[in-house]
């Protein structure tokens, strides 16, 4: 009997029941990393829905481009959505500037209706090693950023 259940709860929640609208948890979204491969489409993704996005990564040039690519993308798709860019090196492990980081996105979330997060930073090493091939700030990098 608890099998059956169960699966008809798997089946009702899976297939039956309707996914939440991205709306519904906020206006506004975070997404970290987005200058490049996943994060990039997310941010894409987000925009042609409509959602107002804040965009954080470390080039901020790339960051200053996209911002446009991503207001142009929510006009295309019938959307006039706000772009917001934060530049910051999650790889930097000293501890004013990360506070400082901290402090500009506490402020936002203050201010903003923000209902998604979608932390999408990470780094890796660019080919296998061994542990004892790594520099002190290969690990430290590695450590703080993921």
């Amino acid at each position: 009997l608890i099998i059956f259940y169960r699966l008809l709860l798997s089946i009702y929640r899976k297939l039956i029941l309707p996914a939440k609208e991205v709306h519904y948890y906020g206006k506004w979204s975070i997404v970290t990393g987005s200058t490049s491969g996943i994060g990039k489409e997310y941010a894409e993704y987000l925009a042609k829905i409509g959602i107002n996005i804040i965009i954080i990564s470390r080039d901020e040039s790339k960051l200053i481009k996209q911002v446009d690519e991503l207001i142009s993308l929510g006009k295309e798709n019938g959307h006039v959505i706000d772009v917001k860019y934060i530049q910051h090196d999650f790889t930097i492990y000293d501890t004013e500037i990360r506070n400082q980081f901290y402090n500009k996105i506490d402020k936002l979330c203050k201010e903003l209706e923000i209902g998604l997060l979608i932390n999408n930073v990470g780094i890796a090493n660019e080919y296998p090693k061994y542990l004892h091939e790594f520099t002190d700030n290969e690990v430290d990098s590695l450590i703080v950023c993921n």
